[in-house]
């Protein structure tokens, strides 16, 4: 977490928000940017207690990202309940080699934060699956919440999720109520939040992420950075895939060992899932 050259562009503009003064600045910088505001009021509340140096910021990111290994190994384990300590060691460690989570963890950004939340919807969606409680149903919805409010692809995550919820572990008689009591529930605890995200959806000048150019050589990188703990499309190390193996006359060993290998042992578990549907949890 300690790079020489600093913060990126975008790194410098979360700072900047999260560094306006605290009452009208802050939410009038909140409203300039695409994202939801909850990132940005959690690394307001960093910056009070800490202080805003490099180190302290990217340690934002290192906190919820550790954290959200912590989380998944919990929700494997009751997933899979007394028998599912391997599951849970297995989550845990692919969670922790994941070059998404490695890199965004040094950033300051507000993915590995977004990443905790999700895992912590998850460990309580498993938990509703178990115990239909109101108090893991009232858990859920909290946290769901916070993950629409830190990121907008969020509320894809909690739709399936809570569909999921009602569809399997709702008993028949009460999901009408548990439809209801749902759509109140987060109702309710937006409604501090609607004028602001509803200034940021209509904003004429409305700022949207550019991406990089479309390259069919660059899409097999999409492979290398979900099995392996080396990402290049994020960080767009190499111009083609060829240039991440072999360049100048010279094989790439590392990459080989750290990228292709596990992605070719990823791709085949994969195939080898779906053609085995009984097997498929154990590939």
């Amino acid at each position: 977490i300690d790079k020489p050259e600093g913060m990126w562009n975008d790194e410098y503009l979360t700072w900047k928000i999260a560094n306006a003064k605290l009452g009208a600045d802050f939410f009038a910088a909140l409203k300039t940017n695409c994202h939801a505001p909850l990132h940005y009021l959690y690394l307001k509340l960093w910056m009070l207690i800490f202080d805003d140096s490099d180190k302290m910021l990217r340690l934002s990111s290192l906190v919820p990202g550790v954290l959200g290994i912590v989380v998944m190994y919990f929700a494997a384990l009751e997933y899979k309940k007394k028998e599912g300590i391997n599951t849970a060691l297995a989550t845990a460690f692919v969670c922790a080699i994941s070059s998404f989570l490695i890199y965004f963890s040094q950033e300051i950004r507000i993915y590995s934060l977004t990443f905790f939340i999700t895992s912590l919807v998850l460990l309580y969606a498993f938990r509703i699956f178990n115990n239909p409680s109101k108090k893991n149903f009232t858990i859920y919805s909290i946290f769901s919440l916070c993950l629409i409010l830190t990121h907008t692809i969020g509320f894809v995550f909690v739709f399936f999720s809570t569909a999921a919820l009602f569809v399997f572990a709702v008993p028949k008689k009460k999901a009408k109520d548990f439809l209801l009591l749902s759509i109140l529930g987060v109702f309710i605890l937006a409604l501090p939040f609607v004028p602001l995200i509803a200034k940021i959806l209509f904003k004429t000048g409305y700022f949207s992420q550019w991406w990089a150019p479309f390259n069919f050589s660059r899409t097999l990188f999409l492979f290398t950075d979900v099995y392996s703990p080396v990402l290049n499309d994020t960080a767009h190390i190499f111009n083609t895939f060829s240039d991440a193996f072999y360049k100048n006359g010279a094989v790439n060993v590392g990459y080989f060992i750290f990228a292709i290998i596990p992605t070719l042992i990823g791709l085949t578990c994969f195939v080898n899932g779906i053609l085995n549907p009984k097997k498929i949890q154990g590939y």
